[in-house]
């Protein structure tokens, strides 16, 4: 096909051979040995380790769970049992699609929540209102698609939304507007008046209400005033500015000619004086992060050498403690696996802070820091930690000289100078650090005797601004000669070799994938990129994709700065007549910031141009964004791609019982008559009934029935169906699982899936949730059990 054809969307011809290329890599991978076991022990994992803050409103502490869909729960004390008061699964079912909860916000009351939830990877979503008392969604006259959580009023009365400019489902360009929207008013028809178009604006009101801030790209570059107008504030002032108000002061973090950070207090009234500010905390080899001002106190997060370090001190500066965390990993507020000048790694509320803590071998804890008390407390402990990895740095010596930093783990039993199969993965874009911490898909690599290697690339945010101004704009290349340095330092060591070496990027990350695989093919056996940008050059068609790469990238109506794109844009330096590697392109086809075409027009240039055997496989997920929803859709996709680079590098994945989840028993086999077989109207025992209202088609065929005993024995089928409740009272149940698959989720979140060949046991008390994905048959017998103290139902 053309390269015009394959940039063109909508063009049937173009979606047919898409979705002939996708049905083909979806076979092939599906195929794969490695697929299945990475499969089952991913949706294990991804049922387990994901964690997020708690947020305190009120009397009421607020979390995000996001196993799944994502919901919002609240509790009345911290490690309290918790009371689901939204699960985005309900507005899958409604829609028929995949959702998400991408952002919830609770009142500072604790009386209200709003929340967003986008459908089928949109990233699209109007705000809703919920009632944490009575759990009903309320105010649903909000119109807008809001692109950050709410910033509420201290009173919570209202709040401030910065809305998108969206029509027919489609991102219009980079220019935000902001409303102030009252609860008990109409929504306002007109925006703020800022004082000029700004780019995804980001209001912050103090905890006393007396002061408004607008801040656009991690500048606070306007005050609102008590007339209602917005006014300059730090605009004249280079570099990034965030921080909160102490009283008429405010405190910050500024990096202007100071690129790491550092803390300075101003007056409000001449902060656009530099002459009256009073430096707090000077620069230093720690990259400041972000701060929150607690009356006499505040508390600062940093990365100290690639790790996480949150201080508390005063307001003029000194050294109160130090938080007490374990060493080399990351806290993590908004982001759990990076971190971003301007994003503190906690969030607050009026008196304390949370934040989420991972190393790369444990799972992510959650903790939570009572200022007043200094006192930090952890409410949840790792779900995983590994045993037999450790964790070592590797430095790199880039094209120009600067020294290159990666982290890698492997097994405790590798012996220097023998090669490993091994996964790389890079960023290098945005300012966003990638950062030590636990990578759910990088278990089931090491567990079957792979290495996993994070390379901390420039163009992120790992060392500060000049790491990431080293590596965007003109610099760019630089972020992929880190990449070449290091793969060369894991060969020149013996860690690996080039044919057991493969490179893993998503979403930024995927053009560093599409440079890997134009510029030195010959470095990596396999390359995946997921949710890629690979054509710089041909974004004028796509206002908000155009007005993302912009600022990072360049913008192709300047001269100079598309010629520096045009240099590394990796469909325009695929050749012909080179042997590729194996390359696998995945993209989401709702995705509104990184579009199918980039990777189908890649796929096809690769493809076309290869002079070896190795596959380029193009896969592109319907009903998705940028990334996978829901812990089923994440085991799937990373267990293809994983499958994938497993198959180039030799990586046989482990099958013992303990890694894939699962203990092994014998089957159970029923047999009868077919003269005592009788149809009975019966669904589930217990009392199942649809979310949404009706059951799912299904039919019984009782094999035994003891109405004496009260049991019974049968085949129940069920077609597809999405989440249902259950709860089996009394009443306990063994069923064998013959075709299909069948997802159980418990109270607390838990997802277990049953496929074909498994048995699940479900004690008498049991409540909970169920779906079908696709049809099922089970083999089952349900009685009232006479022994007590039965655990929860295990997958055998």
């Amino acid at each position: 096909m053309n390269r015009e054809l394959l940039e063109a969307d909508d063009t049937p011809d173009t979606l047919k051979w898409q979705a002939t290329q996708n049905e083909r890599a979806r076979a092939v991978l599906h195929g794969l040995p490695a697929y299945e076991p990475f499969r089952r022990r991913l949706l294990s994992l991804a049922t387990r380790t994901k964690a997020a803050p708690l947020v305190r409103a009120g009397d009421l502490w607020f979390q995000r769970d996001e196993r799944e869909f994502g919901r919002v729960l609240v509790r009345t004390e911290p490690d309290g049992p918790p009371r689901v008061l939204f699960d985005a699964g309900a507005v899958a079912h409604e829609s028929g699609a995949p959702a998400r909860l991408e952002w919830y916000a609770p009142s500072p009351d604790g009386a209200l929540v709003a929340m967003g939830v986008e459908v089928a990877g949109s990233e699209t979503s109007n705000v809703m209102v919920m009632d944490v008392g009575s759990g009903e969604r309320i105010r649903a006259d909000i119109p807008w698609v809001p692109a950050w959580p709410v910033s509420w009023l201290p009173d919570s009365s209202g709040f401030f939304v910065d809305a998108r400019n969206v029509t027919g489902g489609e991102f219009l360009g980079e220019e935000d507007s902001l409303y102030l929207y009252r609860l008990s008013q109409p929504a306002p028809r007109h925006p703020e008046q800022l004082p000029a178009a700004v780019r995804f604006p980001r209001a912050y009101v103090s905890a006393e209400g007396r002061y408004t801030t607008l801040v656009v790209d991690n500048r606070t570059d306007h005050l609102r005033h008590s007339d209602g107008r917005w006014r300059p504030f730090l605009h004249n002032i280079p570099g990034m500015h965030i921080g909160e108000f102490a009283g008429d002061d405010f405190v910050a973090i500024v990096t202007d000619g100071h690129p790491r950070g550092r803390i300075v207090r101003m007056p409000v009234a001449t902060a656009s004086d530099p002459e009256t500010w009073h430096e707090i905390v000077p620069e230093c080899d720690d990259v400041l992060l972000g701060l929150s001002v607690f009356s006499d106190r505040m508390v600062v997060g940093m990365l100290r050498d690639l790790s996480t370090v949150i201080e508390v001190r005063d307001l003029d500066g000194a050294l109160i403690s130090r938080l007490d965390l374990p060493e080399h990993g990351t806290a993590g507020g908004v982001y759990a696996t990076a971190g971003h000048v301007g994003e503190p790694p906690f969030v607050r509320s009026a008196t304390e802070i949370s934040f989420t803590f991972s190393t790369p071998t444990s799972s992510a804890a959650v903790y939570r820091y009572e200022v007043a008390e200094d006192r930090l407390t952890r409410v949840a402990a790792p779900a995983v930690e590994l045993d037999g990895v450790t964790v070592r740095r590797i430095t790199a010596v880039s094209a120009d000289g600067t020294r290159v930093p990666a982290t890698a783990i492997v097994p405790e039993s590798h012996t220097p100078g023998v090669p490993l199969p091994t996964v790389v993965e890079g960023y290098g874009n945005f300012g966003l650090a990638m950062l030590p911490s636990f990578n759910s898909f990088a278990v089931p690599l090491l567990e079957a005797g792979g290495a996993y290697v994070i390379a901390h690339l420039r163009g992120g945010g790992e060392f500060g601004l000049d790491w990431w101004e080293q590596g965007r704009l003109g610099n760019k290349q630089h972020t992929f000669d880190d990449l070449f340095a290091i793969a060369g330092e894991l060969v020149s060591t013996g860690l690996t070799t080039p044919g057991s070496l493969a490179f893993h990027g998503a979403s930024g990350g995927g053009l560093t994938a599409g440079a890997a695989i134009a510029q030195h093919p010959e470095l990596f056996r396999a390359v995946v990129a997921r949710s890629p940008v690979l054509d710089l050059m041909n974004r004028m068609g796509d206002p908000f994709q155009d007005s993302i790469a912009s600022r990072e990238f360049g913008s192709v109506r300047d001269p100079v700065q598309a010629g520096w794109m045009r240099a590394y844009s990796p469909v325009h330096h695929v050749r012909a007549g080179l042997a590729y590697p194996a390359c696998l392109f995945v993209a989401g086809e709702n995705d509104p910031r990184c579009k199918p075409w980039q990777s189908r027009k890649m796929a096809a240039l690769v493809a076309a141009a290869t002079s070896g055997q190795a596959p380029v496989l193009l896969r592109v997920h319907g009903n998705r964004g940028h990334a996978a929803i829901g812990a089923e859709a994440f085991a799937q996709e990373t267990a293809e791609w994983l499958a994938f680079i497993a198959d180039q590098i030799a990586l046989t994945p482990r099958t013992e019982p303990e890694a894939a989840g699962h203990r092994a028993v014998r089957a159970v086999v029923f047999r009868a008559d077919t003269a005592d077989v009788r149809a009975t109207g019966s669904m589930m025992p217990g009392q199942a009934s649809g979310d949404a209202g009706g059951l799912p088609p299904n039919s019984t065929t009782t094999h035994f029935e003891n109405a004496a005993e009260r049991t019974d024995a049968g085949v129940w089928q069920c077609e597809p169906c999405e989440w249902q409740s259950m709860d089996m009272g009394a009443r306990a149940e063994f069923f064998h699982v013959t075709e299909g698959t069948i997802v159980l989720r418990e109270q607390d979140g838990t997802v277990l899936e049953a496929p074909a060949g498994t048995s699940v046991y479900s004690p008498p008390g049991w409540s909970g949730q169920w779906r079908v994905p696709h049809r099922l048959t089970k083999v089952y017998v349900s009685f009232f059990p006479t022994r007590r103290g039965l655990g929860q139902p295990q997958a055998s």
